[in-house]
């Protein structure tokens, strides 16, 4: 193992998680989890993805160092999300 892995590795095992985060995070999942629901609901949004699952792709292609609006990463992604019904129309 690398030194920096160990530190990492190191840092990983005694952070303590902090409360407020933890808060803030589950909060703002619950309103996403909302807006995913509403949007399937609508017609907008596929159904063969759950709410969680939405949001753990949001996070992997959304939140991510240099994610920008135009990345194609993140245009392919939310595209995928779109209702099939709603794929291929432009925004």
């Amino acid at each position: 193992m690398k030194p920096v892995d160990q530190q990492r590795d190191s840092l990983l095992a005694t952070a303590e998680p902090n409360p407020r985060v933890a808060a803030s995070v589950s909060e703002t999942n619950g309103v996403l989890e909302e807006l995913v629901r509403g949007a399937q609901r609508e017609g907008g949004m596929g159904t063969d993805i759950t709410p969680p699952e939405v949001i753990t792709i949001l996070n992997l292609a959304v939140c991510r160092p240099a994610a920008r609006r135009d990345d194609p990463i993140i245009t392919v992604v939310l595209d995928g999300l779109r209702s099939s019904a709603q794929a291929g129309t432009s925004r």
